[in-house]
């Protein structure tokens, strides 16, 4: 699996922990919806500061997300 997928489930499993929806994340983020979307989908690599505000707004340490990603990447490889 490619890391950027495996971030966006990281992402993705994150939001719906606390029950939020993406065009709420994207809100709090202050990112796109369509960014955000294409991100938990890992149709294209985040920028850093997308993770980042990704990352604050979720209220989650980026180690976390990055950890869950490899995690993933390597239960399916």
């Amino acid at each position: 699996m490619l890391l950027r997928k495996a971030f966006g489930l990281s992402v993705s499993t994150e939001r719906k922990a606390r029950n939020l929806t993406q065009a709420e994340l994207a809100e709090l983020a202050n990112i796109h919806l369509s960014a955000l979307s294409a991100l938990e989908r890992g149709l294209r690599p985040a920028t850093l500061e997308t993770i980042e505000v990704v990352s604050v707004a979720l209220g989650v340490p980026l180690s976390t997300l990055f950890r869950r990603a490899e995690d993933l990447q390597q239960t399916n490889p």
